[in-house]
């Protein structure tokens, strides 16, 4: 009678159980993320509509392709943001604060940026309404030189 032989176990270490990531965009519907902070996060390509970011606080983040639709990020705070190649549709952006950040090929239309500060901003390629902002800062520094021309001041 043969005798049970019992199974030999691996003597190879298991492997960890990993974090699947998803390769699907974050979406983002009808959400209240006011006063919010994010910090060194990426965001890319992810969609937010119908968002509220009243007063949230964003450093060191990438929405790099990113779009929003109808989102409220009045007195918003973005430090050291990627924002190139983003879209914003009706967004209001009153009173918001962009510093160090990348606006390159982004796409702002019917944006509301009464009151914002944006310091040291990489803007090559932005568009606002569908007009190049480099074109319209050539023609606001072209325009008092023409004044003074005709006045002869």
């Amino acid at each position: 009678m043969a005798t049970p032989r019992a199974k030999a176990r691996s003597t190879k270490p298991k492997k960890a159980a990993s974090a699947r990531r998803s390769t699907e965009p974050v979406r983002f519907e009808g959400t209240l993320l006011e006063k919010a902070s994010f910090c060194d996060v990426s965001l890319a390509a992810a969609s937010f509509e119908d968002v509220s970011f009243e007063g949230a606080r964003m450093n060191d983040i990438s929405l790099r392709g990113a779009a929003l639709n109808n989102a409220d990020g009045r007195k918003l705070e973005l430090n050291d943001a990627d924002l190139s190649n983003a879209s914003f549709e009706n967004v209001k952006f009153a009173k918001a604060s962009f510093e160090d950040v990348s606006l390159r090929e982004a796409r702002l239309n019917n944006v509301d940026l009464r009151g914002v500060a944006i310091t040291d901003a990489d803007i090559d390629g932005l568009t606002v309404n569908g007009h190049a902002v480099a074109d319209l800062i050539a023609l606001a520094a072209a325009a008092p030189k023409a004044v003074r021309r005709r006045t002869g001041r």
